[in-house]
């Protein structure tokens, strides 16, 4: 009876271990199925019609989710232009974001693409700048990361996306109407001539199932362990 009563305690905690294991591990699940459904409905809106900007306006203003929504956009690009550290080609770059004031009114930061360091100045990229932008809005909240180093507007020194400040570092015409999101231009073709701009994707995390993988096999991992320390105490215990 004794032996009986040692089990317990170790067959209890096992089970109480093991349920809470597996649920993480359907959590897990649920949040695989969420997150790919969220980038299923970002990659459908990436191929939806394109809206003009006043509309992609109206929408953002009336608390509609404005991210990764298509816009189509005539205008002119205002002369300041914004540089922020970023990669070119798996090399040191710049992001060039310049704000474009569209032909309904509305100013709008545009992320024109990457170039090399040594083309950050403007002098050296021949060409006019377009008077159509064709791209998505993305909503860049997340603030400082970590490892990332402090703005520095003054001196046209940007490491993170701080939009609002973006925006109050250009001249904007006061009667403008200002989207405090990023329009990404869309690549045309195959683009060899900085700014190039990247391929549009849904940029979240997905390691759901990885995650779910890992809380499953442990339950299997402490359930294992569980009867095989129990199977040899009774052995013990019988001897």
């Amino acid at each position: 009876m004794s032996d009986r009563i040692r089990a317990w305690p170790v067959l209890l905690a096992s089970t109480i271990g093991i349920i809470i294991l597996c649920l993480l591990g359907v959590w897990q699940v649920q949040r695989l199925t969420w997150k790919n459904g969220l980038i299923a409905t970002i990659d459908q809106r990436l191929k939806d019609n394109p809206v003009n900007l006043g509309e992609a306006l109206r929408l953002n203003e009336s608390g509609a989710d404005a991210n990764y929504l298509a816009v189509s956009t005539e205008g002119k690009f205002l002369e300041t232009e914004i540089q922020k550290l970023t990669s070119h080609l798996g090399q040191p770059g710049f992001s060039i974001v310049a704000p474009f004031l569209s032909s309904d009114g509305v100013v709008v930061l545009v992320d024109r693409g990457t170039v090399p360091e040594n083309m950050a100045d403007p002098a050296s990229r021949a060409g006019t700048l377009p008077q159509r932008v064709k791209g998505y809005l993305k909503r860049h909240d997340q603030g400082q990361g970590l490892f990332d180093a402090e703005n520095n507007p003054a001196a046209n020194q940007w490491y993170w996306w701080d939009v609002p400040a973006m925006l109050g570092s250009v001249s904007i015409p006061p009667e403008a109407k200002i989207l405090e999101l990023v329009l990404h231009r869309m690549p045309e073709a195959i683009e060899t001539t900085p700014p190039i701009a990247p391929a549009p994707k849904a940029e979240l995390r997905n390691n759901h199932l990885g995650y779910a993988i890992t809380w499953f096999g442990l339950a299997v991992a402490l359930a294992v362990v569980t009867a095989v320390f129990l199977r040899r105490g009774l052995k013990r215990n019988s001897a």
